[in-house]
């Protein structure tokens, strides 16, 4: 199956999905959001898909000084598109960064992108999409990692078991919907619905 073969983290299912979709939109010459040709034209990739909370959380502020060491001065609050913002210029300034992922990745790799969604009025919105390049399997990220980000204080308050190198920031025109990888059903349909803050997509 080409799909697969393309994209060998796609499960089954999702695979089956976008066949099905495609072949649809090829007999009635209606666009689907699932179809490969859909994918190819928002230039989709496999992708986690991360629900920025919609809580305002307190912070420890913390900044990272030219010694290379952490002070922390109080306490500061954020938004989930404060801390969106953080990685979004952070890229922006450093050309690359690191993003925090609690939980276990999966195993197959293929993970090309990582897609920020912001709460807005009636539900999560895709905010940011970045570029993959690389995974570290680390817990504390060093100094010269967290020199890339214009704001050390989320990351440095977070708890996680891996990091995301992040390039190539893109937050205007981002496709509106995507297909969940476990459930092959649109993300608003059922992944979204689920607790888990990021789940895989395309």
């Amino acid at each position: 199956m080409y799909l697969k073969e393309k994209y060998p983290i796609l499960t089954k299912q999702a695979c089956e999905k976008i066949i099905d979709e495609t072949i649809q939109e090829i007999d009635t010459g209606i666009p689907s959001d699932f179809s490969f040709q859909a994918i190819i034209r928002e230039g989709r990739k496999p992708a986690l898909a991360a629900r920025m909370t919609s809580k305002v959380l307190v912070f420890q502020r913390a900044r990272l000084g030219q010694d290379g060491l952490i002070s922390i001065e109080g306490t500061q609050r954020y938004s989930g598109q404060n801390i969106a913002d953080i990685f979004v210029n952070s890229v922006r300034t450093s050309s690359y960064t690191f993003y925090p992922i609690t939980g276990t990745l999966p195993t197959q790799g293929g993970l090309e992108q990582l897609i920020l969604f912001v709460k807005g009025k009636d539900k999560y919105e895709p905010y940011a999409r970045f570029n993959i390049t690389d995974i570290k399997y680390i817990t504390a990220i060093t100094n010269s990692m967290a020199s890339t980000l214009v704001d050390v204080t989320p990351i440095f308050n977070m708890h996680y078991t891996s990091v995301l190198k992040i390039e190539n920031v893109v937050t205007n025109n981002l496709p509106q919907n995507y297909l969940g990888n476990a459930s092959a059903e649109g993300i608003y349909q059922k992944a979204f619905k689920g607790a888990a803050p990021v789940i895989v997509c395309i």
